[in-house]
């Protein structure tokens, strides 16, 4: 008899899981996959400026496109809130992880469009230049590598809006005592989070004739 509320609280939970997996897996690998590619260089040009110390030159992706990696951050910290945060909280952490998502993505494109003018305004300001050198630059490999990352947390973003109503945050157990005796006697509904811990204490439990 005991086996049917479990499965009754299984399903729910299962299916918490899930959302929790789809939105929580693709924002952060994207994220984690933009942050790391930032470190690499994302444009390589040459300057025919006789003032230029060099004629080859090269920045990484951090330098040129900033906002990239603090996007995604916020991307990444907006998913993590989208799958444990009270109902209200969840649609607005999914916005944000939407917008943040596109931005990062809208960044890295308007870099990709014209990788030089980022290029020679790095340039000037290492050299002390009040302006910018004529320079002809190309996108990287990295570039393009880390505009395919921050689709992920794109997509993560629609799937949280879409499935904001149906997770349930950590656990009830960890809400504010409630006052009201009416409102005690509400049962209340196994979230994900309780389901895997009645799930690790069943399997640490000894059995009776053991002891």
């Amino acid at each position: 008899m005991s086996g049917r509320p479990r499965e009754a609280a299984g399903a729910p939970a299962a299916g918490g899981r899930h959302t929790a997996r789809v939105v929580l897996l693709p924002a952060l690998l994207g994220a984690g996959a933009v942050l790391g590619l930032v470190t690499q260089a994302w444009a390589t040009g040459r300057s025919p400026d006789a003032l230029v110390p060099g004629s080859a030159m090269s920045a990484t992706g951090s330098t040129l496109v900033p906002l990239a990696g603090a996007l995604t951050l916020v991307a990444a910290a907006a998913a993590i809130v989208a799958v444990t945060g009270g109902r209200v909280v969840r649609f607005v952490a999914a916005a944000v992880l939407l917008l943040a998502g596109l931005g990062c993505a809208a960044a890295v494109g308007w870099f990709l469009a014209d990788p030089a003018t980022p290029l020679a305004d790095d340039l000037a300001a290492r050299s002390g230049r009040s302006s910018p050198p004529t320079v002809t630059a190309t996108a990287t490999w990295a570039a393009w590598a880390a505009l395919a990352a921050s689709l992920a947390p794109v997509a993560a973003g629609v799937l949280a809006l879409r499935h904001a109503g149906e997770t349930r945050g950590l656990s009830p157990r960890y809400d504010a005592p409630v006052s009201d005796p009416t409102a005690r006697e509400t049962p209340r509904r196994e979230s994900l989070w309780d389901r895997v811990s009645n799930e690790q204490a069943d399997d640490e439990e000894p059995p009776r004739g053991a002891r």
